[in-house]
């Protein structure tokens, strides 16, 4: 692809360069008009934009104008989103565990499974694009022992108040064991739109995660860590089997799966400034929000998938009932979906730029999970919640920001 690359510039300069020598060599260059012509005349003639593009995002749940950072002096130091007291199980992609005591705790009812809670693409964290031209981004890297992390982003207006914008993220790594592969697929779909006026928002997400990652039980005895025979750690033994005995793949693994889908809708009331430029050829709309209703809607499916290819019945002592024999596969799946309904009042004190929310609501969700695909189906959990926020955003520099929230069950088996 970089010999392509310098071919293509290569022809495209020398083609300026015949134009720009209209007493050179090559006649027949020479002749034609339409070809004989210096691409930067486009430049005198207002065809080109050189104005820089003016690409934005917000998340979520903050107003805050982020702008990406694709400078290269800055690529090299590039660093996976997990922190340093973040433990993994020796290569990017497989578990993690918190070292520090910050305990999870999720309002509401939880499946449980927060070991690649660091990897996912999580609705939180999705941006929300506005940009005045089309804008991608492609990264590729490599490390030890073949990993690999690739993401691709596109993002455009359709209209100058609708935006869209789509990521794709894979990682995969064999690790420094044997039988320690993880793999991890992910991918985002956003769009926002806003009305002429300001007063109508809307923004919708579709998040999916997918995490798999082999199994080998540890390494036989640490001893071996020590021992010079062993400095390739790929040699060491592993207590679980490879699958059919091929040695590359384990006959035991993990998959998580989650997926997510959110939709917001507002409309608000407040003071709405029309701004003209110098000649009026354009107008602008200032508009500072008083009030506001808001509804939220999201549906949330997660599941988690226990494979064992070749199992051994001293691995599973714990079954009384069962004979575990070798060519049989013990698999095991917990399942959760559940959909989040809630609507709002919003109020808005302070100057455009230093508005203070306050919002309080009400909310429904309807949960179900299962352990096994039962015959008279999985029992649905409906719960009712109150909630309330007061937060002012730093939307400026030098400005402070504070945040308070709070939820609260009456109904449902999380009540309280």
């Amino acid at each position: 692809m970089l010999v392509i690359a310098i071919v293509f510039i290569q022809v495209k300069t020398n083609a300026q360069f015949n134009s720009l020598n209209p007493g050179a060599s090559g006649g027949a260059m020479q002749n034609n008009s339409v070809f004989n012509q210096d691409s930067t005349i486009k430049k005198m003639d207002g065809d080109w934009d050189n104005d820089p593009p003016n690409i934005y995002y917000q998340t979520l749940k903050s107003e805050v104008k982020r702008y990406p950072d694709s400078a290269l002096n800055r690529f090299h130091r590039f660093q996976p989103q997990q922190p340093w007291w973040g433990k993994d199980l020796g290569n990017y992609g497989t578990a993690v565990r918190n070292q520090f005591f910050t305990p999870n705790a999720p309002i509401g009812l939880s499946l449980g499974y927060h070991i690649y809670d660091m990897y996912q693409l999580s609705l939180d964290s999705l941006a929300f694009y506005n940009t005045a031209r089309p804008y991608s981004s492609f990264s590729f890297m490599l490390g030890s022992k073949t990993e690999q992390q690739v993401e691709i982003m596109h993002t455009q207006n359709i209209t100058p108040n609708w935006n869209f914008a789509g990521k794709i993220r894979y990682n995969t790594s064999t690790g420094f064991y044997q039988l320690l592969r993880a793999n991890s697929l992910a991918g985002s779909f956003t769009t926002n739109y806003v009305s002429d006026n300001q007063r109508y928002k809307m923004m919708a997400a579709f998040s999916y995660n997918k995490f798999k990652q082999d199994e080998n039980g540890g390494i036989v005895n640490d001893s071996f860590l020590r021992d010079s025979r062993f400095s390739d750690r790929q040699l060491i033994d592993v207590n679980l089997p490879s699958a059919n005995g091929a040695g590359t793949r384990a006959a035991v693994s993990n998959v998580l799966r989650r997926a997510d889908f959110y939709i917001q809708n507002n409309y608000s009331f407040g003071k709405l400034d029309t701004l003209y430029n110098k000649d009026s050829t354009s107008v602008t709309y200032e508009f500072t929000p008083r009030f506001r209703f808001k509804h939220q809607l999201q549906l949330h499916s997660e599941k988690h998938l226990f494979t064992d290819n070749e199992p051994d019945s001293l691995r599973y002592l714990f079954i009384d009932t069962i004979a575990v024999r070798r060519t049989d596969t013990i698999f095991g799946t917990q399942n959760w979906f559940y959909v989040d309904n809630k609507f709002s009042l919003n109020g808005f004190l302070g100057k455009n730029k230093e508005l203070v929310l306050i919002e309080a609501g009400i909310g429904n969700r309807i949960d179900k999970l299962s352990t096994r695909e039962e015959e008279g189906g999985s029992p649905v959990i409906m719960s009712n919640y109150v909630f309330g926020e007061i937060k002012k955003e730093a939307l400026s520099e030098g400005q402070w920001s504070y945040q308070a929230a709070a939820t609260f069950f009456f109904t449902g088996d999380a009540v309280g």
